[in-house]
């Protein structure tokens, strides 16, 4: 069904009004289908059965411009993960399947043309998209004609068909030298918000083993994607990087996912159906985050403290030269640095002593307030209650 393409005639489609803002607000904007509430595969939908996430436009302005035909795509984003989980699963199907008409992506306002981000023209470009195509709408336009290919993919369980995948490989052929890259690690060290603390100690140990370690925010997507291709074992660090294999068909090779949330278990059904084997490591020990000037729980600002001998032992039986380039004791140490950035980071410049009491009583209740009232005294004294 996903390669069906539906069509819907006089639609009026106007710019982004709101995106990833929160359970039935994950988007606004884009096309004012008629039955709005009725409609679904038009909609942005998650889960195993598609259900609508996104919420009707409220924008009433009239139409200034008119297009004969044209096609839905969604809305382009600055978040790497969202923008192909999310907001990319209907682009390689109405790019192919049908290759004379435009391309619609909303956007907020003129200004955001001008700084879309380059991974999101990366994406076009691997699968094959003219940006000639490429029409992004930030006033209102009549559609005479709008089509859509239902998401390919959904966030929350909808995971590929065999159809589908079949399709990537066509339009993008497996890579043709086997897996002639053993191991790769995927990190996140470079982020203090939302990664791992010690994460840095993965890199250092993991590359004296031999295993390639990436930073995929420091390499062009084509090589990401071909690394990928090329790996036997591929390891990563929980997080957005882990959409772009919904780029390919089937991959192949074993997928380890070191998750850095409790329970979360990002794109499973994505994953299951491409690689060989997925396992999600949940080495979890505490999970540390802080509130939103709303008050609001920030979890994916937070930071993950993983088991130190769990981490070890995972690590040590994928690579087997692990043990004797591993010293729990400095880990250990790194771990600890992470933590102290972690809370200065999350509460520096925010002069907001409701996130510091939260942040300090979460880090005393998980046993790290001598990191805290380190912290504290030598660079948020000036916050101290």
């Amino acid at each position: 069904m996903c390669h069906q393409k539906f069509t819907i005639e006089n639609v009026i489609v106007g710019k982004t009004e709101v995106t990833l803002a929160g359970k039935g607000n994950v988007f606004r904007g884009g096309p004012r289908w008629p039955d709005f509430e009725t409609q679904v595969e038009a909609r942005l939908c998650r889960g195993g059965k598609p259900v609508p996430v996104d919420s009707e436009p409220k924008d009433s302005s009239k139409a200034k411009k008119e297009i004969k035909k044209a096609l839905w795509c969604g809305p382009a984003v600055a978040h790497f993960g969202h923008q192909i989980a999310d907001f990319g699963m209907r682009i390689a199907a109405s790019a192919h399947f049908s290759k004379d008409e435009p391309l619609l992506f909303s956007v907020k306002n003129e200004n955001d043309i001008e700084n879309i981000p380059d991974f999101f023209y990366k994406i076009l470009s691997h699968l094959g998209v003219s940006t000639d195509r490429v029409v992004f709408v930030s006033q209102p336009v009549c559609v005479g004609e709008l089509s859509y290919y239902p998401q390919a993919e959904r966030m929350g369980g909808g995971g590929p068909s065999p159809e589908h995948l079949d399709f990537m490989e066509k339009i993008i052929p497996p890579y043709s030298g086997g897996k002639d890259i053993e191991t790769i690690y995927v990190s996140r060290s470079r982020f203090c918000l939302g990664g791992i603390a010690g994460e840095s100690y993965f890199d250092y140990a993991l590359s004296k083993c031999g295993v390639l370690v990436i930073h995929p925010e420091l390499i062009p997507l084509d090589m990401q994607i071909n690394i990928y291709r090329r790996a036997k074992n591929i390891i990563f660090s929980e997080g957005s990087a882990i959409h772009t294999l919904q780029l390919l068909g089937k991959t192949g090779g074993n997928i380890y996912v070191v998750s850095r949330r409790k329970g979360a278990k990002i794109a499973a059904n994505s994953l299951l159906a491409r690689a060989d084997s997925v396992d999600f490591v949940d080495n979890i020990s505490h999970n540390l985050f802080g509130l939103s000037a709303s008050g609001a729980k920030q979890e994916s600002k937070g930071t993950a403290i993983l088991d130190a001998e769990k981490t070890e032992d995972f690590f040590a039986g994928i690579v087997p030269d692990l043990k004797k380039n591993w010293e729990r004791s400095e880990f250990e140490a790194v771990q600890k640095r992470d933590i102290g950035d972690w809370f200065e980071m999350v509460n520096l410049n925010r002069g907001d002593s409701v996130n510091l009491k939260f942040t300090l009583d979460t880090m005393i209740s998980s046993g790290f307030e001598a990191i805290a009232r380190k912290v504290l005294n030598e660079k948020l004294f000036n916050l101290r209650a």
